[in-house]
């Protein structure tokens, strides 16, 4: 048998709480993050296993992306996937999202919904971040080919929020 993350999921119902997903993650300090060798090594833990987590395989989906709520993990930390590379970003923020939205179709590999729900992305958006060196990195003009829908969707889930209140606030706006 394939193993596939419904099965790991029937296996554990309290895996994907809604509690835990509606949680605000913890920024990782990085004044810490640059003089405690332990603290940085967590941190590198953490990181290594987001981008694990990206490279698993399995059958019923490819995942993209995923954050550190996502995996039940308190840091604000995400990883992402373009192409075969993996980047990683601490304490990611967005700075700047064009005011052009673009509606899409998503799901969420923690909700695990029947169908994929329409929700509205920014075309465009700036991003800070730190990066395993414990530099600080802006990245601009991130499209969707870039990873720009994926990074939101990310970002969101730091945040505590899931594409579902994403859902309902397009719905409440139509």
């Amino acid at each position: 048998m394939k193993v596939t993350d419904y099965v790991v999921q029937e296996n554990d119902s309290n895996e994907f709480c809604k509690e835990t997903l509606h949680r605000r993650a913890f920024k990782v300090n990085m004044r810490l993050f640059k003089s405690s060798a332990v603290y940085r090594q967590i941190i590198f833990d953490i990181a290594k296993c987001l981008e694990n987590h990206l490279k698993m395989q399995f059958e019923d989906y490819t995942e993209r992306g995923v954050s550190g709520a996502s995996l039940g993990l308190p840091f604000n930390m995400i990883a992402y996937k373009i192409g075969n590379n993996v980047k990683l970003m601490i304490n990611p923020r967005l700075v700047k999202k064009s005011k052009e939205m673009i509606e899409t179709k998503s799901n969420c590999s923690d909700l695990k919904l029947a169908e994929p729900i329409a929700v509205v992305r920014h075309k465009l958006i700036d991003v800070e971040f730190y990066d395993l060196k414990g530099l600080k990195a802006v990245e601009k003009n991130i499209g969707r080919e870039q990873g720009g829908f994926t990074i939101q969707h990310e970002v969101d889930h730091n945040l505590g929020i899931m594409i579902t209140d994403r859902h309902k606030e397009m719905k409440e706006k139509k």
